[in-house]
């Protein structure tokens, strides 16, 4: 039996009014506070200032009223682990508790979560249970910037992420250390003055696309970063693609389009950042 079009125009008119409710529910929640912000931190228990900013936020959110953790993952002492397990005779993993006694009065009143599926126990002797993270589309989940790792683990979780950012010398970095290539795109005086700001070199980005011919087969300037034609990115892939004439940013995405489609990823510093 064919569907009407009086049956398609219902259809349509629910599905817009149970869109429109679902927004509604969204913006209420957010007048509310009724909305989760999560702090993703490294637990380091020695000072440390990044730390010690991030904890500064959430201590300051939390006492305007919003529901606010400082979530980490924990990590596993070694040496404890092997001595409980060969005290039991069975393999048991004893994990470090980040404490940020350090920060003082910063840290007070702050909850604090360990990420996780299960219960585990610390060095301290004490056991706690740990939550996977679970956030929604109203939730907000601020991550420092030189985890881009973590940017990666939760590209698929439907939240607003925030980058803090104080350096994109840090973003790039961190994507290097763990083993990823990043070229950029754009070579450009911008580009130039850009990559001298944020102290990035030929060790972070590997080369530079331009689509100038006078320009291809040449170095940038001072930074000494090749420049080559979007041809060189046919014969290696890279991971990361950097859009360095971000004026520019909606033609260079077209021209990206084929790279992106087999997984390259790009990103875009301004006006806001966007790993996509």
């Amino acid at each position: 039996m064919e569907t009407t079009e009086l049956e398609k125009s219902q259809t349509v008119s629910e599905e817009q009014k149970s869109n429109n409710q679902l927004i509604d529910e969204i913006i209420q929640k957010v007048l509310d506070k009724k909305y989760k912000i999560y702090f993703y931190c490294p637990p380091l228990n020695i000072p440390s200032g990044g730390i010690f900013t991030l904890l500064n936020y959430a201590k300051t959110l939390t006492e305007a009223g919003y529901d606010v953790k400082v979530i980490y993952e924990p990590r596993e002492d070694r040496k404890a682990s092997y001595e409980a397990s060969q005290k039991a005779r069975k393999a048991i993993s004893i994990y470090e508790k980040f404490n940020p006694d350090w920060a003082g009065d910063t840290a007070f009143g702050i909850k604090i979560m360990p990420l996780g599926n299960g219960e585990i126990k610390f060095t301290d002797n004490t056991t706690e249970q740990t939550e996977v993270l679970n956030l929604g589309p109203e939730d907000l989940l601020f991550i420092p910037e030189g985890f881009p790792n973590i940017m990666e683990q939760t590209a698929q979780i439907p939240c607003k992420k925030v980058v803090l950012c104080q350096s994109w010398y840090y973003i790039l970095n961190g994507l290097k250390m763990y083993g990823k290539t990043i070229v950029g795109y754009g070579a450009s005086a911008k580009s130039t003055t850009f990559l001298y700001q944020c102290n990035v070199s030929n060790k972070l980005v590997d080369y530079i696309i331009d689509d100038n011919v006078y320009k291809q087969n040449y170095f940038s300037p001072g930074i000494h970063i090749p420049i080559y034609s979007i041809e060189t990115l046919k014969i290696k892939l890279p991971d990361y693609i950097i859009i360095l004439s971000w004026n520019f940013t909606t033609e260079i995405l077209k021209k990206l389009e084929t790279f992106r489609e087999v997984g390259v990823r790009i990103i875009v510093p301004f006006p806001e950042i966007k790993i996509i």
